[in-house]
């Protein structure tokens, strides 16, 4: 009797203790689907819902969630994906999702998130996103919630709540369901540092310079498919990172072209005018090349200084240039870029297109250092504007300081990995929020246009 009593106060204690999860958390993130029982081949819609619980409007900075399923039992229909669409001007996909895997194939969770320059402001409870899952095998399978996390438009880590929700895959008929099961985990929550835009790419020497795999779909994939809600407005853009741009360019003193005498003929055999580049350099190669196709210039006729960090005002530059110096504007919207600087044409193409973000509304800072993994969010940007797929999955876990990458960043830096443009430096260091140099960045440039 007393084991029994024991094993009813336990049982009891735990029930409190989720109700009061439930009760404490600042969000609810629900999953719910369409069918509890499914055939084989048959298709079950999954609906991801978010609550605020205390019933007060959503204001949200940045948002992830990762929906994991098991790929024994399940695929994921890339093309399902309706997503919730803002009503503001054009409508446009609130959040982003994609497909992944965090141990290579197959494919086993589905990656959303949302961030913003400006916070979205949406009600107490909206559906961020559904789509089909397609049944594999016989069985009994949960779908969980994996780091879930949410900003506010205060900068505040909200605490939050998921669900797991239960699907047999059987021989008998598909039921129409309402409610998921739901056992209560709670995410842990974490801090968030809002850095700037893209990433900076690491190469070293030989062996570290390239380091290839497969990634899921980094920021800037983005989910397909038109949402049929359209409750919510935002006022802000919305962005693959909650992050500032990134710029590049080449010249300390502002100039916008090239160094007299530093850039070769396109096609042409280069004469290498930088004393301080030589054949036996890891980065020789790259700097011939986006040297010799007016991409990269000198700090000097005779001087690259391959090891000077690059800024953001000259990674948006050297992106720039790559596409040929299109005609823009030099009127930026961010008060500290100087219609006078050498970047000012840069920055606002790169804006304009999506490509890089403020700060703020008004602060780029140009000046700032650019981190390798502010440049893996920039240039899956570019690849983007490029009209090229983002599929590319690399494997985070061979780095020993994977866990250093800012969570608005994993996807970005995923894909540059398994795109072959960003690489370790050596004894399965990525250092991802490290400083970018200038020889690193010819390297990340040129492969990714000869890859």
């Amino acid at each position: 009797m007393k084991k029994l009593m024991c094993f009813i106060l336990l049982l009891s204690s735990i029930i409190c203790m989720a109700v009061l999860a439930y009760a404490s958390a600042d969000y609810t993130f629900d999953l719910s689907a369409d069918k509890q029982t499914v055939k084989v081949g048959d298709t079950v819609r999954v609906t991801l819902t978010v609550s605020r619980n205390d019933g007060q409007q959503i204001d949200l900075y940045a948002m992830q969630d990762y929906i994991v399923f098991d790929p024994e039992y399940f695929t994921v229909d890339e093309t399902s994906y309706e997503i919730l669409q803002s009503t503001d001007g054009v409508p446009y996909d609130l959040f982003d999702a994609k497909a992944m895997s965090f141990g290579g194939d197959p494919t086993d969770r589905v990656y959303v998130s949302h961030a913003s320059v400006n916070p979205v402001y949406l009600p107490s409870q909206i559906d961020v996103i559904s789509f089909e899952l397609t049944a594999l095998n016989e069985g009994t399978s949960t779908l969980t919630h994996d780091t879930i996390e949410v900003v506010g438009d205060d900068m505040r880590v909200y605490s939050t709540v998921g669900n797991d929700l239960t699907i047999t895959v059987g021989d008998g008929d598909t039921q129409s369901t309402t409610e998921p099961t739901t056992e209560t985990t709670t995410s842990a929550t974490t801090e968030v540092t809002t850095t700037a835009d893209g990433t900076t790419e690491t190469t070293t020497e030989a062996a570290t310079e390239t380091t290839t795999t497969a990634r899921p779909g980094g920021g800037g994939g983005g989910g397909g498919g038109s949402n049929t809600n359209t409750t919510g407005s935002t006022s802000g853009s919305s962005s693959s990172a909650a992050n500032p741009g990134t710029s590049g360019n080449d010249t300390a003193e502002g100039t916008a072209g090239d160094t007299p005498g530093s850039t070769g003929e396109q096609g042409g055999s280069w004469q290498n005018p930088f004393t301080d580049v030589n054949e036996n350099d890891w980065f020789f190669d790259a700097v011939q090349y986006t040297n010799e196709n007016g991409i990269f210039s000198g700090i000097t006729s005779s001087n690259f200084e391959p090891n000077t960090p690059v800024t953001r005002a000259m990674m948006v530059a050297v992106l720039y240039r790559a596409e040929g110096s299109p005609t823009a504007d030099t009127n930026s919207k961010f008060a500290d870029v100087s219609p006078e600087a050498y970047y000012a044409q840069a920055v606002v193409w790169a804006e304009e297109n999506n490509i890089v973000y403020g700060f703020s509304d008004t602060v780029f800072a140009p000046e700032q250092n650019i981190t390798r993994e502010q440049i893996a969010a920039i240039m899956e940007r570019y690849a983007d504007y490029k009209g090229q797929t983002t599929d590319e999955a690399g494997d985070l876990t061979q780095f020993a300081d994977s866990d250093e990458i800012s969570w608005w960043a994993v996807e970005n830096v995923r894909w540059a990995v398994g795109r072959g443009i960003i690489s370790g430096k050596g004894n399965n260091i990525l250092d991802p929020l490290g400083n970018a140099t200038r020889a690193e960045i010819a390297s990340i440039i040129m492969r990714f246009i000869e890859g």
